[in-house]
């Protein structure tokens, strides 16, 4: 191929590795999901019986972590600000961690959820806020963007709550796409590229709520993790019980990636204020923490769905795992 040479008008030569190049940094900034590492986390639902059993248990839908179609800015604020802190929370030092710990195992769960669902998540989260330090797990996501149902993403993932920092790698989807937002360092911009052989050699620092962080994503990367989870759905919860519109029944137990989950089914009427038709909420009976969400559209097409596997809980994750210049990583 050749091209005219501004210095004599005589045909220049393009080298074909410029051409690839230049091809290839055009595919990125088309590729699906090239710039987040979110919480996009996409997998298959637990099995297609949980589903199912959980659509038929009432009329109520499935919805994920987002609890809007897509933004819902309930637990961060845009420009990479870390997740609401509450009032009341006495951070995530671990120390004191095992008597925060102890104390919150005297509540009767299995009792208070099957009584009062709305009060089980609001006890939930404080308790994810006061005990959940950081974890690992392989973050399962699959969503429904601009109309189309996307392919199933698998990453695993790296979180910790102060400073909230998150670290993902693309397992399935963008194979090898890597992932890492840290509150207060990089100039908290999402630090991203993506998967296959030439990934690593086109690095992004972006916006984490810019348009081309969000165009493949609904949830913000600002909005990920297990406590995030609650912290935007118990506020439509709460919402539609306050205006008389919340249809809201315990499941029972059901199966979610080899675990026992309690789930709870919700059921919203078709209002502007609230953001799908029905959601299945699972929280793990053990280790009492949210391990997914199914969410269903207005016209019943499933909207998104997560869920967290193979998790382990205050791993005492450190400031290494969360640095760009990990050797483990490809940044």
């Amino acid at each position: 191929m050749t091209a005219a040479n501004p210095d004599n008008g005589k045909p220049r030569r393009v080298r074909p590795a410029c051409i690839a190049l230049a091809a290839y940094v055009a595919l990125l900034l088309v590729l699906p999901g090239a710039a987040t590492g979110q919480t996009s986390e996409a997998a298959p639902a637990p099995a297609a019986t949980t589903t199912a059993a959980a659509r038929s248990g009432t009329d109520a839908d499935a919805q994920a972590p987002d609890d809007t179609p897509g933004r819902d800015p309930a637990p961060a604020t845009a420009g990479g600000s870390s997740p609401q802190k509450n009032a009341d929370n006495p951070g995530t030092d671990v120390k004191d961690l095992d008597a925060r710990i102890a104390r919150w195992k005297q509540i009767d769960w299995e009792a208070l959820v099957q009584k009062d669902q709305v009060e089980f998540l609001a006890k939930l989260r404080q308790k994810c806020i006061e005990t959940l330090v950081d974890f690992t797990a392989t973050f399962h996501k699959q969503e429904r963007i601009r109309g189309k149902l996307r392919g199933k993403e698998v990453a695993q993932m790296k979180f910790r709550a102060e400073p909230f920092s998150v670290y993902m790698k693309y397992t399935k989807g963008d194979k090898g796409r890597e992932a890492l937002y840290v509150d207060g360092r990089y100039d908290n911009k999402l630090q991203v590229h993506p998967g296959g052989l030439l990934g690593p050699l086109f690095q992004l620092k972006i916006e984490p709520d810019s348009d081309l962080a969000t165009r493949d994503n609904l949830r913000l990367i600002t909005m990920a993790g297990m406590t995030s989870m609650l912290n935007t759905v118990l506020p439509q919860f709460e919402l539609a019980r306050a205006n008389g519109d919340l249809t809201v029944s315990y499941l029972g137990k059901m199966d979610v990636g080899g675990r026992k989950a309690y789930a709870i089914k919700r059921i919203l009427p078709k209002k502007d204020i609230y953001p799908c038709k029905e959601l299945v909420f699972f929280i793990d009976c053990q280790a009492l923490v949210p391990i997914g969400a199914d969410s269903y559209a207005w016209d019943n097409q499933l909207q998104s769905t997560y869920r967290y596997t193979d998790f382990k809980l205050n791993t005492g994750l450190t400031d290494d795992d969360f640095d760009r210049r990990n050797k483990a990583y490809n940044f």
